[in-house]
């Protein structure tokens, strides 16, 4: 429920370095500062522009390593920026915690970044996360690329407020400006199908083997106390007690038992799941993951777990009815 809460929560993915689009292009030649102002007030006849995301990448030498680099036209685009600050100069990087570990980097350290025959030194500002790469790489401004003859933006992006206005904004802008660029409106998120796909089956995968898990312990549990109980059932069957009434009181003790697991594992939860997942999900280059959690994200898993517990526990005693008051009176 927690990796769901990820997938669906925008504020969460863009933690992790994503970012959010409902609109975007991709220029057939570079694009002067004038031709792009016309091209925003072109989107803002059909809605509001709430963010923009204008950048390029490429892979820049960092003291001898290859690495992955984002280039971004302003400061504030820059996503994810766990530690310190944004590269406000053109000497200025930040790069990921994971490439900071892998080269032993800490903020203020100079680095020396190359591409052909160009190099220059930068200054660490800080940390930000990414997922390229599996979070090997580092980010700069537009003005610090140029250094190293890095001048162009590849990729225009735009979070619209009216995201159903998207396919009209990127109709017109195909239209009008169908000689340098390709526009179109696309899904909000930002994350791969496949990857939301791998989720909703692991989702599924834990689900059924939590069910499996429920229905094969009551089956043992409740074999072991009908051999232990026996006795104890023949003289609550001689009191008068029906039995549906014994079936129902051996469910309820499973429940209160299934309630009881389900508050420790909810305390649990809230207070390791954000820890454990960051350190799963490190491989993928989240390092820093914002858990967000909803009334859904504890109560479908409680309630599904305490109802099969009563369930499969209600249905596994009905051996009680083959307890009979005269086997009791033989013994």
């Amino acid at each position: 429920m927690v990796l769901g809460n990820v997938v669906n929560s925008k504020s969460a993915v863009e933690s992790m370095g994503g970012i959010y689009t409902n609109l975007e292009f991709s220029p057939l030649e570079i694009l002067e500062d004038e031709t792009v102002k016309e091209i925003e007030a072109t989107i803002l006849e059909y809605s509001e522009i709430e963010k923009k995301y204008y950048y390029s990448s490429n892979y820049l030498s960092l003291n001898g390593e290859e690495i992955y680099c984002s280039i971004y036209q302003s400061p504030e685009m820059i996503p994810a920026v766990t530690k310190g600050r944004a590269p406000k100069y053109d000497n200025e990087i930040v790069i990921t915690d994971i490439l900071a570990d892998e080269l032993d980097l800490k903020m203020g350290d100079k680095v020396t970044v190359s591409h052909k025959d160009k190099k220059e030194t930068y200054m660490i500002t800080g940390f930000f996360q990414a997922i390229n790469d599996t979070g090997r790489c580092f980010t700069m401004t537009l003005e610090g690329a140029k250094r190293l003859g890095q001048a162009n933006i590849y990729y225009y992006g735009f979070q619209l407020a009216d995201s159903e206005k998207a396919k009209k904004a990127a109709d017109a802008l195909n239209e009008t400006y169908k000689e340098i660029l390709e526009a179109e409106a696309i899904d909000e998120s930002p994350l791969d199908e496949t990857i939301t796909l791998a989720i909703d089956a692991m989702k599924a995968v834990i689900y059924i083997f939590s069910v499996l898990f429920a229905l094969v312990v009551v089956h043992m549990v409740c074999t072991k106390a009908f051999l232990r109980e026996r006795i104890d059932i023949g003289i609550y069957k001689s009191l008068g007690f029906t039995s549906n009434n014994l079936q129902m009181q051996f469910a309820v003790r499973f429940l209160i038992v299934a309630l009881i697991g389900s508050a420790i594992g909810t305390i649990l939860c809230a207070a390791f799941s954000g820890k454990l997942l960051s350190r799963l999900l490190r491989l993928m280059g989240i390092s820093n993951l914002l858990v967000t959690f909803t009334p859904g994200t504890f109560l479908i898993p409680i309630v599904l777990i305490c109802v099969c517990f009563f369930v499969f526990s209600y249905v596994a005693s009905r051996k009680m009815k083959q307890v009979e008051i005269k086997e009791l009176v033989a013994e």
